[in-house]
């Protein structure tokens, strides 16, 4: 019968040459892992090179188009803000002339064109319709412009 040394001293050697074996297995795949590491590591280099002038190229044209809608949203912004204001001089203007005009009834006057304010106001009001005209037409010209690139 076997003593519980015995078994000890038996397992302790399993272990031992097992050990070895796994120590040997490793050493020996240890250049072929290495080299092969190696080899994906150049691969994977190279191509980052080639990949990344390509990448930084189209990184720069997707901002250049970026920042060309982004300055036609702001243009167009600005036209309404500016189409906007000139229509609430033109509301101001017209309370004015409403003003003067009933001044004048009010006071008698036959001739209500005759005022040099009202004729003022007229001629601010007609000036302030011209500009809202060429606002527009900028407005509308944004917008051709920019339904053109779209369909190209």
């Amino acid at each position: 019968m076997i003593t519980f040394l015995e078994k000890l001293k038996k397992f302790g050697g399993t272990v031992k040459d097992a050990t070895k074996s796994t120590a040997k297995t490793i050493a020996q795949k240890t250049p072929e892992a290495a080299e092969t590491l190696t080899e994906k590591t150049k691969e994977l280099t190279s191509e980052v090179k080639e990949q990344t002038p390509k990448v930084i190229k189209k990184t720069k044209e997707i901002a250049s188009t970026v920042t060309e809608k982004t300055e036609e949203v702001v243009s167009s912004a600005k036209l309404r803000l500016k189409l906007y204001n000139l229509n609430k001089k033109i509301e101001k203007r017209m309370g004015e002339l409403g003003g003067f005009a009933f001044e004048c009834i009010t006071q008698g006057k036959t001739d209500v064109y005759e005022d040099s304010d009202v004729k003022r106001l007229i001629q601010e009001i007609n000036t302030i319709k011209k500009r809202i005209k060429e606002t527009e037409q900028e407005i509308q010209n944004l917008e051709v412009d920019e339904k053109e690139e779209a369909d190209l």
